[in-house]
């Protein structure tokens, strides 16, 4: 059989809600509803934001997993939406849940290139699927039917040795492509929620033992450190969301994905990024 290079995006002009598993409601806080939360797209798989989309704009490509996707938030919720609605520019939302950096690699350079114009400015998030696949047998290069870059997955046990090296030369790749191809890069080091042992009850329930949770958290914070020593050699424009938020519990409804409020934090810490420090003109 022959196998492809997966494209991890959207269904385009998808018009179908999302709704939490009763899996991932057990596994949240409470801080989030059993209820349907759209999550409509455009022709290009883009979740929609319900700013509008105007020529000669300059286009921003909010590009990550989960945490960027925000499926279980309302619409006009969404961080990347409420940026999207607050800036003088077309703001998109590419987000897609266990997106590795390796599958945004792939999406980047052969998707975005279709879309947008020099002067364009990509937005990369650190994803915590690289976390989790750090775990995994080969890493990027793995057999796991969610992160693999490959469909059908492999049969045989991935060899390759991980490490967050590899992250880094991904970094590097993605930097040097957007140079070349005249898009403007920056970078976000996204928040997750930092766990304490004793006093979260949430932490107890969902990790098990403590050992567990300190392994996730080391991959989450090597993963971190990653993104933030390649953007300051590459002097790429960064936000440290998770070093602004300092993993605070009250902002998340898992380990990882924001709630209402921290939907709305989010959005300030994004608009400000994009205006302050980009130049990217708020609207009136």
């Amino acid at each position: 059989m022959a196998r492809v290079i997966r494209l991890k995006e959207q269904q385009h002009n998808r018009n179908r809600p999302a709704r939490p598993s009763e899996q991932a409601l057990k596994r949240s806080d409470g801080s989030i509803a059993d209820c349907e939360y759209p999550l409509n797209t455009d022709e290009n798989g883009f979740i929609l934001t319900g700013a509008s989309v105007l020529e000669n704009r300059k286009n921003i490509f909010c590009i990550g997993g989960s945490f960027v996707e925000s499926s279980f938030a309302q619409p006009s919720e969404r961080f990347v939406a409420r940026a999207a609605n607050s800036l003088d520019a077309n703001v998109f939302n590419a987000g897609y849940s266990g997106t590795t950096l390796l599958q945004a690699c792939v999406m980047l350079m052969t998707k975005l290139p279709t879309i947008a114009a020099k002067g364009d400015m990509v937005v990369l998030f650190s994803s915590q699927s690289d976390a989790n696949a750090s775990r995994l047998k080969g890493g990027y290069w793995n057999n796991n039917s969610t992160y693999t870059a490959i469909k059908p997955k492999s049969e045989a046990i991935p060899r390759w040795e991980n490490s967050f090296d590899d992250t880094r030369a991904l970094l590097e790749t993605i930097a040097t492509f957007c140079a070349g191809m005249g898009l403007e890069l920056a970078i976000v080091v996204s928040p997750f929620r930092y766990l304490n042992w004793q006093s979260d009850k949430w932490a107890r329930l969902n990790f098990g033992n403590k050992r567990v949770m300190g392994e996730f958290r080391q991959a989450r914070d090597m993963l971190s450190n990653t993104f933030r020593e390649t953007a300051q050699a590459r002097q790429i424009p960064m936000l440290d969301m998770e070093a602004a938020l300092q993993g605070n519990p009250t902002l998340f409804y898992d380990e990882l994905h924001f709630n209402a409020r921290g939907q709305e934090i989010g959005a300030e810490l994004l608009t400000k990024f994009l205006s302050d420090g980009l130049g990217v003109a708020e609207l009136i």
